[in-house]
C-alpha cells in the first residue's frame, strides 16, 4: 500500500482566459498537486484556508474528506489570469486574500503521521520554517518542495529557497525557476551547479532533468495524449503532486516522472482539473494502458480506470 500523502498551500478562484474561452473556476497550486496526486493515492489529505466567499468549498470537501480546509473571515485568494498564444501566462490581478491566514504549525499539524508532504509554493520564509519543524517532528515523511518565480525577486527569498532545496527531499522547478535561482540561462549548467538533495527541472513535454550528487540525467516524457491544449493552468502543480503520488507507489523515479508528464498533459485537454478528478489508477502501467486505450479510442475498455 502507498503510503498516506499530505499536500499543502494555496486554494484559489482563478478567472482564465485562452483561446479557448474564458471561465471562473477553482484553482490554487495545492489543489492542483493534491488532486493530481489522489489519481494514485486514496489517502491525500489537503491543507488549505478559503474565504466564506469561496464558491468550491463542498467540492473540496468532496475530494479530501479528511483534509484540513480552514474558512476565514476573508476574501478568498484570487487570479485573474491571461494566456497568450503560446500559452504563456499574464497575471492581470492578484489577490492573495486568505492564503495569509494559513498558518506553518498548522500545516506541521496536518502532516502529522503522514509518510508524504508536498509544500505547494508559498512564501519562502514560511516554507523554511515548515520543513525546519517537520524535520523535528517527521523525521520519516518524504518532503517534496515547488516555488514559482514570483518568490525569487528578492536575494533573502533566493537564499532561503537554495536553504530549502538542500533540506528537502525533492525540490522542483521549471528551467525558467532555476535560472531566476541561479542566473544561469542554461538549464542543464544552472541545475548542475545548484545545491540540493535531489533536483528535478521539469522540461514541459520533454520530461525533466535529474540531479543528485552533482550527477545530472535527462529523463525523457514518453508521452503523446490526443486533443489540443484547453487550459495549461496548473501543469506544473498537476505535475508534482503526480510525481509524489506515483512516487508513493513505485519507490522508483524514472517511472514516477514519467506519469507526472502524462498526468499533467491529461489536466491540460480540459479546464482546471476536470480532466484528473474521477480518474484512478492502481499503478504506472494502468495509466500508461489508460493513454494506450485513449489513443486507440477503446472507451469501453477504460472504465475501469475511473473512480
Amino acid at each position: 500500500m502507498p503510503g498516506s500523502i499530505l499536500v499543502a498551500g494555496h486554494a484559489s478562484i482563478d478567472t482564465v482566459t485562452n483561446s479557448s474561452g474564458r471561465r471562473k473556476q477553482p484553482g490554487g497550486a495545492a489543489i492542483y498537486a493534491a488532486v493530481a496526486a489522489r489519481v494514485f493515492n486514496d489517502d491525500v489529505r489537503l491543507a488549505t484556508v478559503v474565504g466564506e466567499d469561496y464558491e468550491y468549498k463542498e467540492l473540496l470537501r468532496w475530494a479530501f474528506p479528511g483534509g484540513f480546509i480552514k474558512v476565514v473571515r476573508s476574501d478568498s485568494t484570487r487570479f485573474e489570469i491571461e494566456y497568450d498564444e503560446g500559452w504563456n501566462a499574464n497575471y492581470k490581478a492578484t489577490s492573495f486574500g486568505a492564503a495569509r491566514f494559513l498558518r506553518a504549525d498548522e500545516i506541521v499539524e496536518a502532516a502529522a503521521g503522514r509518510s508524504y508532504v508536498h509544500l505547494a509554493p508559498m512564501p519562502p520564509g514560511k516554507v523554511s520554517k515548515i520543513l525546519k519543524q517537520l524535520r523535528r517532528t517527521e523525521r520519516g515523511s518524504v518532503v517534496s518542495v515547488n516555488t514559482w518565480e514570483g518568490y525569487m525577486r528578492r536575494g533573502e527569498d533566493r537564499r532561503l529557497l537554495a536553504e530549502v532545496a538542500r533540506d528537502s527531499d525533492f525540490f522542483i522547478v521549471n528551467e525558467r525557476e532555476i535560472g531566476k535561482l541561479t542566473g544561469i540561462g542554461d538549464a542543464a549548467i544552472a541545475a548542475k551547479q545548484f545545491e540540493s538533495r535531489q533536483l528535478i527541472v521539469t522540461l514541459g513535454e520533454l520530461g525533466a532533468i535529474y540531479v543528485k550528487e552533482g550527477q545530472l540525467s535527462l529523463i525523457p516524457a514518453t508521452v503523446g495524449i490526443r486533443g489540443g491544449l484547453v487550459d495549461t493552468t496548473g501543469a506544473g502543480d498537476a505535475w508534482c503532486g503526480a510525481f509524489l503520488g506515483a512516487y508513493a507507489l513505485t519507490g522508483s523515479l524514472e517511472p514516477s516522472v514519467m506519469a507526472a508528464s502524462i498526468i499533467s498533459a491529461l489536466k491540460c485537454r480540459g479546464w482546471n482539473f476536470q480532466k484528473l478528478l474521477d480518474l484512478k489508477f492502481g499503478s504506472v502501467e494502468d495509466l500508461v494502458d489508460y493513454v494506450v486505450r485513449l489513443r486507440g479510442g477503446g472507451q469501453m475498455t477504460m472504465r475501469r480506470y475511473f473512480r
